[in-house]
């Protein structure tokens, strides 16, 4: 937690609304796909949507939650269902759409998953979870696999029972997808599929860990995430279809 969130854990602890306009019968998934670019969009959310029509708010991420999101299994434990709140965040692929009192309108943000592994591999290095007492090169061996496919994973993606068919579904099934790559433009894009007014702020949860990485390094995690190559090729090409239809 940064000083700057003590701004909006006050304005969501003291029930602020944001300048969102709430409609009845109005809901809204945030299937946040780690190190996509999701941080950033979550403050941008914090903003438009306010403390009381958001779930986790600043106030509950930070401080119910200690800066995460809760494990689905917390989740569902701490949390009424049907979901009442308009706009739900969470790294839970797409198991919460079941809860809502009717279809809620999910989004999700893809990276290029070799950026995408890197930064995951990193971050959660430099955090001391998982990975903090490895080198790179040992996540590289032992853990690849977790990694490789995260982003297909969130889209429903089943390891053991592979079932990349239905992931693409899914992926069709997004009512908006962003692109981390052309980040400005995915938020264009938003705005204009759910008639929204978000503004673009500045980045947030950026690394600072530009080392290099190598050619056989590059190579294993390409070959490791094969799945979320394709799932990001299928997202992308649907994300520039959709900005052409809206013009953008």
């Amino acid at each position: 937690m940064e000083f700057s969130d003590l701004k909006y854990i006050v304005k969501s602890f003291v029930g602020d609304k944001g300048t969102y306009k709430y409609a009845k019968e109005e809901y809204y998934y945030f299937n946040h796909i780690p190190k996509t670019g999701g941080t950033t969009l979550r403050y941008m959310l914090y903003d438009y949507f306010g403390g009381d029509n958001i779930y986790p708010n600043a106030y509950e991420y930070f401080i119910k939650n200690r800066g995460s999101y809760l494990i689905w299994d917390e989740f569902l434990t701490k949390n009424d269902k049907p979901i009442s709140t308009p706009l739900l965040m969470g790294h839970y692929d797409i198991k919460p759409i079941d809860l809502y009192p009717i279809k809620p309108k999910v989004f999700s943000i893809f990276r290029d998953p070799v950026s995408c592994v890197i930064s995951s591999i990193r971050y959660n290095m430099k955090r001391g979870r998982r990975y903090s007492d490895m080198s790179f090169d040992e996540v590289l061996e032992s853990e690849l696999w977790r990694e490789g496919s995260m982003q297909a994973k969130h889209m429903g993606y089943k390891r053991k029972d592979p079932n990349l068919d239905e992931v693409l579904r899914n992926v069709d099934n997004l009512d908006c997808i962003g692109i981390a790559e052309q980040f400005d433009r995915s938020i264009s894009l938003l705005n204009r599929q759910f008639d929204w007014e978000l503004i673009v702020s500045g980045s947030k949860n950026i690394s600072k860990n530009k080392k290099r990485i190598s050619e056989s390094q590059v190579k294993k995690i390409k070959q490791a995430a094969d799945i979320d190559i394709e799932v990001y090729n299928y997202a992308l090409a649907s994300f520039n279809k959709r900005c052409k239809y809206f013009a953008l």
